[in-house]
């Protein structure tokens, strides 16, 4: 399984060429044209050029022929007159951070959370630990060796949302309807008809980021066709 994520640093960027603006569809162009912050305006210009780059990396072809539609559950994809219905892809971002993940051979969801100073931390922690985690869940974390509160419930959080997004579950879906459980990252429930062989087959990985003093937790979640997914190539763009 051809498994990767493109990472990019919104404010490290630099400008962006006419030329790679082009490259986006009248869909995107229009996209573009009513986002009104300048900031947010660059974040998606740059998640979509990077999504066609690394589309056109993977498994080749022009990045400015690709184009997408959404499958039932809302989950964008590649349009089928592309051929290719193992190709997969996700994007995420915060704060500075965006990031693509692609796969040639499955499914992939991809999330990304800036950690933010201590009083962030633990408000976004304050607002989230209840919320969104099962009692199995948050037993399966304070058993972490040397358990951190925030940095932990944060990164399970990623987790949960890359697989949730892996899914293409739409908006109301019900967290507590599917377990995460870390040491090593594995699916202990999932809310759709996957046989328990399916469900172990799910890969998840996490990885830290740092963009000068911003650090960020990543997230991945894999679903080969076949076989098991290997870990993610990571490529800072």
């Amino acid at each position: 399984m051809n498994l990767e994520v493109w990472i990019t640093d919104v404010e490290a960027a630099g400008s962006v060429s006419d030329a790679e603006i082009n490259m986006l569809d009248a869909t995107e162009m229009g996209m573009l044209k009513n986002i009104r912050l300048e900031t947010e305006r660059k974040r998606y210009l740059l998640s979509r050029l990077l999504l066609r780059k690394a589309l056109s990396h993977l498994i080749g072809g022009n990045p400015q022929d690709w184009r997408f539609e959404r499958d039932r559950n809302g989950k964008p994809k590649l349009s089928a007159v592309h051929g290719a219905p193992n190709v997969d892809f996700n994007m995420s971002h915060s704060g500075n951070a965006v990031v693509v993940a692609v796969s040639s051979a499955g499914e992939v969801g991809v999330d990304v959370e800036r950690i933010g100073d201590v009083e962030m931390r633990n408000a976004a922690v304050d607002g989230i630990y209840d919320s969104v985690f099962t009692e199995r869940e948050l037993e399966s974390l304070k058993f972490q060796p040397g358990f951190s509160h925030a940095e932990d419930t944060l990164k399970m959080w990623t987790v949960k949302e890359a697989y949730a997004k892996l899914l293409g579950v739409d908006a109301a879906l019900n967290v507590f309807d599917f377990e995460v459980a870390p040491a090593p990252w594995r699916v202990m429930s999932s809310p759709t008809d996957l046989g328990p062989d399916e469900t172990e087959t799910i890969h998840l990985e996490t990885h830290e980021l740092m963009f000068g003093d911003e650090r960020y937790h990543l997230a991945l979640a894999a679903r080969p066709v076949t076989g098991a997914a290997r870990p993610a190539l990571l490529r800072l763009v």
